[in-house]
């Protein structure tokens, strides 16, 4: 019987053997082709494999090396090679077949990206941030669950079509890199939330923009645009829109339909001279930035913005001229903070500046820092409810008594003025002050009336003319108080 049975599975042996080699299965470059695939990579249909949950991968361990992930690949959900001198990927990571987030980025010797990425396919996340990369693959629009793409800082002139495939993308990073246009295939990305473009070189925004209805975020600052898109209208969501450093010297009508826009930079466009006529319709516009715009009307700018109910904050700072507010600034009634450094003021238009300012009711941050101001006039007495007040890099010597009247401040910023040399003082009488900063100055005591300010808890003192003993003196009488104090 066990001679029977042995010669039986003999035969069926040989009859599968001769049936393998009649279809091709035999040949020795087949074989050797499929040794070095599975060497290399998973095989395809072990691809399908389920995605973890959000909250899950977050709490996934972060594997920090390839022979880490090795030892247990079943379990590899993130891993990080940044900052691994890497040119290449390694041969391995084709084998983790669980990646969902992978982190390349300062891998600055890497040229190229391997085309096998797009074998990858439950990556949700990739960072190539600050590469060398030339170009990507047309391999990168292959993965399906891919949701943030990041590749920003490397030397790409382009993009593939491909990445119009990229059917769950919700972020994509391209800034600081040498782009002159984007592929029109951008704009079938359906999901997009977040594009980001800055820094490039890129001179036209399609009319296709408008394609991109989720979107929440474009950052288009510091390219060579000179004009938006009527098509802008569309994009209903967008929240943040950011066009600073252009060439542009007009915005459309249609801006006024972003109904949800919420912040709005514009600063550095020197040929833009108005805001559309439309912009009293962004009715959620909180920060707006104007800094740069050496050629904007002030006037019409602040009667087109006196009626935004939500509008917070006004960035105009390097106006190009010394700066002379019209009137209508003090109708901008929801404005709390009012950048206004680094411009020049004649004399006198400081003081006419408080005079305008201190009828906006809603004002609690002032920033006149960096402007070659020589003296604080006593009418800033007028500026009761505010609360941060920047002074630094200016030409101060000292501040007028007047100063202990804005009894609401909390912090308070001379630092950096050079030949400032004494507080009032009335300076004890800012019973809610507890930020003071009065480093690089020249200053070596403080007045009497700090000892009394127990609720100060931070004062920076650093590279003054005031001695240790007395930084010690202010330390034992403010014992709450961080006291950051370091010699001249």
């Amino acid at each position: 019987m066990k001679l029977i049975r042995k010669f039986t599975l003999s035969l069926a042996f040989i009859a599968g053997t001769i049936l393998f080699t009649s279809c091709g299965g035999g040949s020795k470059a087949t074989d050797e082709n499929t040794d070095n695939t599975e060497n290399a990579d998973v095989k395809e249909e072990e691809w399908n494999i389920p995605l973890i949950s959000d909250s899950d991968l977050r709490k996934a361990k972060k594997y920090e090396s390839i022979e880490e992930a090795l030892a247990e690949p079943d379990k590899v959900y993130y891993l990080s090679l940044r900052e691994k001198k890497l040119s290449a990927l390694p041969e391995e990571l084709f084998k983790l077949k669980h990646l969902q987030r992978l982190d390349l980025a300062f891998n600055r010797d890497m040229t190229s990206l391997d085309p096998r990425i797009g074998k990858l396919k439950n990556l949700q996340y990739i960072s190539l941030h600050s590469c060398k990369l030339t170009s990507l693959p047309k391999e990168i629009g292959s993965l399906p669950n891919l949701e943030t793409l990041v590749v920003e800082s490397n030397k790409l002139g382009s993009i593939p079509a491909e990445i119009g495939q990229l059917p769950k993308i919700k972020e994509l990073k391209l800034s600081y890199n040498e782009l002159s246009a984007v592929p029109e295939e951008i704009y079938n990305l359906a999901s997009l939330e977040n594009l980001y473009l800055h820094r490039n070189d890129i001179t036209n925004l399609s009319d296709k923009v408008g394609q991109l209805t989720n979107l929440k975020n474009l950052t288009l600052a510091s390219n060579q645009i000179s004009s938006v898109p009527a098509s802008i209208k569309n994009l209903k969501n967008l929240r943040y829109l950011t066009l600073s450093d252009n060439k542009l010297t007009a915005l459309p009508e249609e801006l006024g339909e972003l109904n949800k826009l919420s912040m709005l930079y514009l600063g550095k466009n020197t040929g833009l001279q108005k805001l559309p006529e439309s912009t009293p319709k962004l009715e959620k516009l909180y920060d707006l930035q104007l800094n740069g715009c050496t050629n904007l009307d002030l006037e019409d700018t602040f009667n087109k913005l006196a009626n935004l109910p939500k509008l917070q904050k006004i960035w105009m700072q390097k106006l190009g001229k010394p700066l002379k507010l019209p009137k209508n600034v003090k109708n901008l009634a929801s404005v709390k903070a009012l950048f206004l450094d680094n411009n020049e003021y004649e004399q006198g238009e400081l003081s006419r500046t408080f005079d305008l300012i201190s009828a906006m009711p809603a004002l609690r941050t002032l920033n006149i820092s960096n402007s070659k101001i020589t003296k604080i006039p006593g009418n800033v007495s007028k500026l009761k409810n505010l609360e941060y007040f920047y002074m630094y890099g200016n030409d101060l010597t000292a501040l007028p008594a007047a100063i202990g009247q804005l009894t609401k401040l909390k912090s308070l910023s001379v630092s950096s003025n050079k030949n400032f040399k004494t507080l009032p003082p009335t300076i004890g009488a800012l019973r809610n002050l507890d930020r003071l900063e009065l480093s690089y100055t020249a200053i070596t005591n403080l007045p009497a009336a700090i000892n009394g300010m127990k609720q100060l808890k931070f004062i920076k003192i650093r590279k003054t003319n005031m001695s240790q003993a007395a930084a010690d003196q202010l330390t034992k009488a403010l014992p709450d108080t961080k006291v950051d104090y370091a010699k001249k």
